[in-house]
Parts: C-alpha cells; structure tokens; sequence
C-alpha cells in the first residue's frame, strides 16, 4: 500500500513538474524589441534631376525644388553638394542659376562640387543634377508569421511579428536618423527668461508662466451659446 501510495505521489509530483516546466519565463526567452527587429543607419544618396528648358534656363517650380533641395542638405547632409550637367548641349545657363539659388540658400562654392558636362541621350534634352550623402534609417522587414495562435498563449510571451509594424513606423518619422547613433547637443538656456523667473521667485511672486484659462478648460468657441 506504502509503495502504490509513493508511486503515485512521484507520478502526481512529475507530471506537475511537466506542466510548470515550459510555463516559466525568463529574461532570455523575452529578446528586446530593438534586437527582434532592429533599424539600421545606412547611407543613401539624395538626388534630384532638374531639367532644362528650351531657352537654356530653369523653370520657376524647378528653382524651388533647388531651394528645398538644398535646406534638406543642411538639415541632413554630409559631404559636398555635388552638381552636375548632362546632356547635349551644355547648360550654361541653367547651372548659372542653380548656383545662384544654392548661393541664395548661403550654400558656399566651398561647399559644392562642380561636375563637367556628361553627354547624354540627345532624346532626353539637358538637365542638371543635384546629389549629396545622407542617412536612413532601414528597419527589418516584417516576416508575416501569424502561424501562432494569439488567443491562446499561456507563457504570455509576443507573437514573431510582435513590434515590427512599430519600428517601421519609427524608422518612416524620424526627422534624423543620425539620433539613433548619437544625441543631438541640448540648445542652451534662455538666459532673459531665467533672469525673469529669479526675479520674481526673489519678489515672492509666482514663477509659472501664464496660460489661457479656456483652453485648459477644453473650451473651443462660445459660438450659438446664446
């Protein structure tokens, strides 16, 4: 009876074991989502081709795009800003503005690099092109695995495809990919504003700057109150 009694308890006391076993989570088994999929800073080549109108010159919409072209080199760039011609004929004319625009934009002629005219298909006409390094930020491609049933996870860990969408979405807004390596130096202290706030915290008074009641009250418009 004593021996029934102990089998049985070591069977009860395996199979709970079995059961316990697999359910525990540990630090190992739940990977950062950084590391499951991680966005990657790579180089990418900016370039916009503007082409050149039939008297030579560029268009007023194309000089615009020159002129965001070159506010996105400085907010983004590294390197020269590379312009080049092709085509034909060559563009005197059309690369006199557009170094004019880049001046305009206080890009210097230190800062730019000056290809010679490349021919090209006499079927295309004569453009001008504009290239400068920058960063992207690439993240891993979702691998669409929804062969786990999400209904049903008694370890309570994420599914394969937990946090992709997530990334790339981060990867898509960033406004510089650069602040994934490193972080941008802190602006510095508004120095007339800190003198203001000691002014009144020695006078006694309240430092907090003042805000528009209605709106904290969430209110938009008086509009059809009466």
């Amino acid at each position: 009876m004593r021996i029934t009694s102990r089998i049985c308890v070591l069977l009860l006391a395996t199979s709970v074991a079995g059961c316990t076993l697999p359910l525990a989570n540990s630090e190992d088994q739940l990977p950062l989502v950084e590391n499951r999929f991680p966005i990657r800073v790579e180089p990418q080549v900016a370039t916009i081709v503007v082409p050149v109108g039939a008297d030579g010159s560029l268009q007023a919409r194309d000089g615009d795009r020159v002129r965001v072209f070159a506010d996105a080199w400085k907010l983004r760039g590294y390197g020269l800003l590379g312009v080049s011609s092709e085509g034909p004929v060559a563009p005197e004319v059309a690369l006199r503005d557009v170094r004019a625009i880049l001046a305009a934009a206080n890009v210097g002629e230190n800062s730019m690099r000056v290809s010679g005219d490349r021919a090209g298909d006499a079927g295309r006409g004569a453009s001008v092109s504009l290239t400068f390094m920058t960063d992207t930020a690439v993240a891993e491609s979702c691998a669409g695995n929804w062969s786990e049933d999400m209904g049903e996870e008694p370890r309570n860990l994420p599914y394969p495809n937990f946090a992709c969408s997530s990334q790339q979405n981060l990867a898509a807004i960033l406004e510089d990919p650069r602040d994934l390596i490193q972080p941008r130096q802190q602006d510095p202290s508004d120095a007339m504003r800190r003198g203001v706030v000691l002014d009144k915290y020695r006078k006694g008074e309240p430092t907090a700057t003042q805000t528009d009641t209605s709106k904290e009250s969430g209110e938009v418009s008086n509009v059809a109150k009466e």
